[in-house]
């Protein structure tokens, strides 16, 4: 990759008021646009534009920033450069450190972009750093992931994708792909000189262990634990008037949904993010799912439906002063493929839970007995979610390295390639077929790290930063 030319500058701070606001500038020319819009005390520059300035790498300058045009002072700075290729994109970087509030930091930037820099887009500084080597697409997905962290739990999962372990470790698989698919293409070129290519067991032994099984292990851990850093999705699921917002308020805390006598008050989905022992849970309270001619309500339940669809636990609210009725029967159809929890609401109105036996369908399912009203027995509903969560080991959790999404995809896809080749080898099917199984293996696994020759790949991962990473 060869480093872009093009000067690109972005406010890289959150706006709104506060103390210190940066301006950062990459790529080569930099220092000329800082150097035309800054002053540093104690300089005849600071008195005459046109003299030129020298800058240290590495080293705070204090000054001014100024309109070279009128040499008027917009606001005092710290100025920092940070030369090629000691720098987070291994461009010349500099940043102008000013006060923050929305109209200095606009003023300067716009006097920047009149300099000749131009706006960067989100993630451009990450997205240089990847093109120009300093890191790979790992640990670029891992600083977004350590700037969207909502948790302690989630930002230990991050530092170790930081630290390097999971490109270490697909580097290792990737190195015993190699050796396997050495010998295949060995005994391709020169089947009468190599020994090793007609031991098949030897082959599928290596891959097994060095590929398969910590493939399948990586995948696993995205299994049992990306709720750390993704958030666990909650729906709170049931008829009209069964208590679900009420419920969702005590979970959470806070009066986030409209409760009333009225059947059928929530008609769209709410959610609301909470961390929960270190754990980020998205609680979403859906619509009452039931027989209705009603517009609004359709499109009401509808979302609920896709939210069961999506979610990783759904609390199946039911009444207990009622019992269960068909609505009920209906509605357990759409969430008995999903982790659930049977919560019997309104306990406060019965003097003793409803034991009924339960149809065969909903045994073996974990149940609770709850009052909303009262906030009897939420504490334990709370635990029996975190429970589930943590499968009673959040350490064990922690100690796994936790692909995203994007890499979990690509390592089912290595892990299928390298079962047709072992199927293939006990078929004995030609070598060339083998090691074209072998090879889309081995290039899901490189675009894990970022051999990525397609560009809509890097736009949708990098277009999840803000502007100026």
């Amino acid at each position: 990759m060869t480093i872009s030319d093009t000067v690109i500058s972005a406010i890289s701070t959150p706006i709104g008021t506060g103390g210190i606001g940066i301006i950062r500038l990459s790529g080569f020319g930099s220092v000329d646009i800082a150097s035309s819009v800054f002053s540093a005390a104690g300089t005849r520059r600071a008195h005459s534009p046109a003299i030129p300035q020298k800058f240290e790498s590495h080293r705070f300058y204090y000054g001014h920033v100024v309109d070279p045009e009128n040499m008027h002072v917009i606001d005092e700075a710290m100025l920092v450069c940070m030369m090629a290729p000691r720098s987070y994109t291994r461009e010349d970087v500099v940043e102008i450190h000013i006060h923050s509030g929305l109209v200095v930091l606009r003023e300067t930037l716009e006097l920047v972009l009149r300099q000749g820099a131009r706006l960067a887009e989100p993630g451009e500084f990450t997205r240089r750093a990847f093109l120009n080597g300093r890191i790979d697409l790992i640990h670029a997905e891992a600083v977004i992931d350590l700037i969207n962290s909502r948790s302690t739990s989630a930002l230990e999962v991050v530092r170790r994708h930081l630290s390097g372990e999971l490109s270490e470790l697909i580097e290792n698989i990737k190195n015993n792909f190699f050796k396997v698919l050495a010998i295949i293409d060995a005994g391709i070129d020169f089947p009468d000189e190599v020994d090793e290519v007609h031991d098949v067991n030897a082959w599928v032994e290596m891959l097994k262990s060095s590929v398969l099984e910590p493939c399948e292990q990586l995948v696993d851990g995205y299994q049992s634990g990306h709720f750390l850093r993704d958030g666990l999705v909650l729906a709170v699921v049931g008829k009209p008037n069964v208590g679900k917002s009420s419920l969702m308020n005590r979970l959470v805390g806070k009066q986030k949904s409209i409760v009333t006598d009225v059947p059928g008050t929530t008609r769209d989905l709410i959610e609301v993010p909470v961390t929960i022992e270190g754990i980020p849970i998205v609680f979403c309270d859906t619509a009452g799912i039931h027989p209705t001619q009603c517009p609004i309500e359709i499109i009401g339940i509808q979302k609920a439906r896709e939210c069961i669809e999506a979610c990783d636990l759904v609390l199946f609210v039911l009444d207990t002063a009622t019992g269960m009725g068909p609505e009920d029967l209906e509605i357990f159809e759409n969430v008995k493929g999903k982790p659930l929890i049977l919560v019997f609401n309104k306990m406060d109105l019965v003097d003793k839970p409803n034991d009924d036996p339960l149809p065969d369908d909903w045994k073996g399912r974990p149940r609770i007995h709850v009052s909303a009203k009262y906030n009897q027995a939420i504490d334990s509903l709370r635990s029996m979610v975190i429970e589930f969560v943590s499968g009673n080991s959040l350490s064990g959790v922690h100690d796994r390295i936790i692909p995203n999404i994007r890499q979990k995809l690509l390592l089912e896809k290595a892990v299928s390639s390298v079962k047709r080749a072992i199927s293939g080898m006990y078929q004995k099917i030609p070598h060339e077929l083998l090691a074209i199984d072998l090879n889309e293996g081995l290039n899901a696994l490189n675009e894990i790290g970022g051999n990525v020759n397609r560009l809509d790949v890097l736009d949708r991962i990098f277009s999840q930063f803000c502007i100026g990473k």
